[in-house]
């Protein structure tokens, strides 16, 4: 799962204007729809904690950030300053014209069509200066979805490598983009994303050749370094008669030689 905030850390909203104290509130309105792209259009499961739709901010931490979308008496809830309206938390906030709510519902709507923007393959394919994109592909209909975001104030020109030949826009933007020597030229909008579809699928890639495992041959023993043993009974250079090993292992005494008795006389 990918979120922006939740109880514990604290709201996007909140982060957002600690991080840029000078911006205006349609900047941060911006800010907050180019966020939640992010988090709609990459991999990962979107999820979007209760109130920042609606542009709920807070002191943050995990007591700031617990406000509910029902009417609050609580006095750190009320002097909140909230994203896109002049709202306190003195009333219900379940306005489905918020403009948050309006770019949340928007990119739901765009995934669910195009499957292959939630589940899709993700490949990198730009991250220089200001914009990041990358390629979201349907693995079974091959088509390519270029997506790509921009966090400047000002309009960025690029070009960035692709699969597919042409496309065609799906959000930010409008018209036909055709790739030239395996790369498209873009403007992506200032604080703002874009995304493009590949008017037809891609080719397939080829196929690798089949693998296969041999087990190699074994190695030839190296010749043994200790000295050869003298076999069982031979001589050994001592005067000693052999001896013969017992069923415990345990040599036995050499033979003797019954005595003779002398004839009587």
């Amino acid at each position: 799962m990918t979120f922006l905030g939740n109880h514990d850390m604290g709201r996007i909203g909140t982060f957002l204007k600690q991080d840029n104290p000078n911006a205006t509130d349609a900047e941060l309105l911006k800010r907050a729809r180019l966020a939640n792209e992010l988090m709609f259009l990459s991999r990962g499961n979107p999820v979007v904690y209760s109130g920042d739709e609606q542009g709920f901010t807070g002191a943050g931490g995990d007591k700031d950030a617990r406000q509910p979308l029902f009417a609050s008496r609580a006095a750190d809830y009320l002097d909140d300053d909230q994203l896109g309206t002049d709202r306190t938390h003195a009333t219900d906030a379940y306005d489905t014209g918020h403009p948050v709510y309006r770019s949340i519902a928007a990119l739901s709507k765009l995934t669910r069509e195009h499957p292959a923007l939630r589940d899709g393959v993700q490949q990198e394919r730009y991250a220089e200066g200001s914009v990041y994109a990358f390629s979201r592909t349907d693995a079974k209909a091959r088509t390519e979805y270029l997506v790509a975001a921009n966090g400047s104030t000002a309009d960025e020109a690029v070009t960035i490598p692709v699969d597919s030949a042409a496309f065609r826009t799906l959000y930010g933007g409008q018209g036909a983009v055709t790739a030239k020597d395996g790369e498209v030229t873009v403007t992506v909008p200032a604080l703002s994303s874009l995304v493009l579809q590949a008017d037809r699928p891609s080719p397939p890639r080829p196929r690798s050749p089949p693998w296969t495992s041999r087990r190699p041959p074994p190695e030839p023993l190296a010749p043994s370094s200790c000295p050869p043993t003298s076999p069982a009974g031979s001589s050994t250079g001592s005067s000693s008669p052999p001896r013969s090993a017992t069923a415990a292992g345990r040599p036995s005494a050499p033979p003797t030689t019954p005595p003779t008795r002398s004839p009587s006389t």
